[in-house]
């Protein structure tokens, strides 16, 4: 599992108009809906391995800077409404 900074770096370091991540090991390639680096042939057909949209990565990235601070506050009370605020927009 990725940490927040993972994340980060993988959304930061992707070039303009890729829409897609694929992730094999160590190896990150950045792709779009026309790109096929990520494409793999099984008997069954073409399936994508290790492939995550970046707008799902932006998502969890802010949903776990809005836990981190959620965390970090005492008063958690404001914080529930923080984050339902948050979630709402």
């Amino acid at each position: 599992m990725e940490t927040l900074e993972d994340l980060k770096a993988i959304r930061d370091n992707a070039t303009e108009g890729k829409t897609h991540v694929c992730i094999e090991g160590k190896e990150i390639s950045y792709w779009n809906d026309d790109d096929c680096d990520c494409l793999a042939i099984s008997g069954d057909g073409i399936y994508l391995s290790g492939m995550r949209s970046l707008s799902d990565i932006e998502r969890i990235i802010e949903l776990m800077e809005l836990l981190k601070d959620i965390t970090e506050n005492e008063d958690l009370d404001d914080c529930r409404f923080l984050a339902v605020e948050r979630v709402l927009k």
